[in-house]
């Protein structure tokens, strides 16, 4: 199958064996809580945002109360090819809000999550949760001709990143080596890549954050970082093993990411290959096979980086002690723990706290 082909199919025409069926989309959506956003209308996304958070939108910035919760959301437009929005929401009020996507785009669209457990779908025939509460933090890259939908339960919060690219400024990046992900970029059938965060990335996501809002340096701040969280995803692009890829095909891919969900469900027990190939139907040689082609490592080696990304969000966001999150990861002792968090982030969980302090 030709790359273009295995990403069109990825999440479509869908065929789920009965156990593995519930991985895709468990959340139950109330249309009646929906408000749909066609990116087709004349009124503009930020117009249409403002007036359901009860505000106007200034060019630049919309921060409001309203029955919904808490938005701030910051727009910029960088070099005329790359659009980005900073998105920060607390839910009151249970809501959900349906992009449309535009029949025309001539942009690529790329989500990252930082925190946060208000799920994101992409909404195609299996709906599949791509972020949401237990989800894994990382990165989505899609042309968008599939509806998105952005859903909150009350109580919920969420801060992640929009990155809207003009293909043009991407032909010119990958010039004439990287043809068939040129290809990727125009074809105009719906299609949706996933890669996890890396400690690079979810440290410019905190710079993002954490930066004070008013200051005449956010601009700066959130321009630099964008330009640098591109760099790493347009490595993501062309570090992925086309050959591997092409072997899959649209059941192969979107049974690994239920796989990949299953797995992150208990990052304390690491599931065995037998209970993973019992429960998805595959053969051990195939699981091995197939996962390292989907998300270019081994599995436990995927695994470990759940693990490991889920270990720094618990001592650098949810203030956690060293004991509190070795304990809670399973780790059997602190020296256990400390020493695969320096294997993996090259430095120790104390240093780490003591940089981000």
């Amino acid at each position: 199958m030709r790359l273009i082909s295995w990403f069109v199919t990825i999440f479509d025409n869908i065929k789920l064996s009965p156990k593995n069926r519930n991985y895709c989309c468990r959340m139950t959506i109330n249309e009646d809580k929906i408000i749909n956003v066609d990116h087709d209308d004349e009124i503009s996304f930020p117009n249409k945002i403002a007036v359901m958070a009860g505000t106007t939108f200034n060019g630049k910035r919309i921060n409001s109360k309203s029955q919904y919760g808490h938005i701030d959301y910051h727009f910029f437009t960088l070099l005329n090819d790359i659009q980005i929005i900073v998105h920060d929401c607390i839910i009151e009020k249970e809501v959900g809000v349906r992009h449309h996507p535009k029949k025309d785009a001539d942009f690529i669209y790329i989500m990252l999550l930082r925190e946060g457990n208000i799920t994101h779908i992409y909404e195609s025939d299996s709906k599949i949760e791509v972020f949401g509460p237990g989800k894994q933090r990382g990165v989505m890259i899609s042309n968008l001709r599939k509806s998105v939908i952005n859903y909150g339960a009350e109580g919920t919060h969420s801060q992640w990143v929009t990155l809207m690219i003009k293909k043009n400024l991407l032909d010119d990046y990958f010039g004439d080596r990287f043809q068939e992900i040129k290809e990727l970029i125009h074809n105009p059938e719906p299609w949706l890549f996933f890669e996890s965060h890396t400690y690079e990335i979810a440290t410019a996501l905190d710079k993002v954050f954490e930066a004070e809002r008013e200051s005449i340096s956010y601009k700066s701040i959130v321009y630099s970082q964008a330009i640098f969280i591109l760099g790493q995803i347009f490595e993501f692009l062309t570090k992925r093993d086309v050959d591997d890829v092409k072997k899959l095909d649209s059941f192969d891919t979107e049974r690994l990411f239920s796989i990949r969900e299953f797995i992150s469900n208990d990052l304390s027990n690491p599931p065995s290959l037998e209970l993973i190939c019992d429960e998805f139907g595959i053969s051990r040689s195939k699981l091995i096979r197939d996962f390292k082609a989907e998300f270019g490592k081994p599995l436990y080696q995927f695994y470990t980086q759940l693990r490991m990304d889920e270990a720094r969000n618990m001592l650098i966001h949810q203030k956690m002690t060293v004991t509190e999150v070795s304990q809670e990861l399973g780790f059997k002792g602190i020296s256990k723990f400390s020493d695969a968090f320096k294997k993996h982030y090259g430095m120790s969980p104390k240093v780490m706290i003591e940089l981000k302090s």
